[in-house]
């Protein structure tokens, strides 16, 4: 799957395997998948989920 092209996919990978680089690029594709990345990883990530889409938080 292919997270790159459609962000929402992160939804379907289990926890721990949402790493930093995949919910990037989940991110950076569809700043609503910024729900489905791991608690640890979302501050660092808002900013890319805003940029993506202003509506993302």
């Amino acid at each position: 799957m292919d997270v790159a092209k459609d962000g929402m996919l992160l939804e379907s990978f289990p926890e721990k395997e949402r790493t930093l680089k995949l919910c990037t690029a989940a991110v950076k594709e569809n700043g609503f998948a910024l729900q489905f990345v791991p608690a640890g990883l979302k501050q660092q990530l808002s900013l890319i989920a805003v940029t993506s889409n202003g509506n993302a938080l």
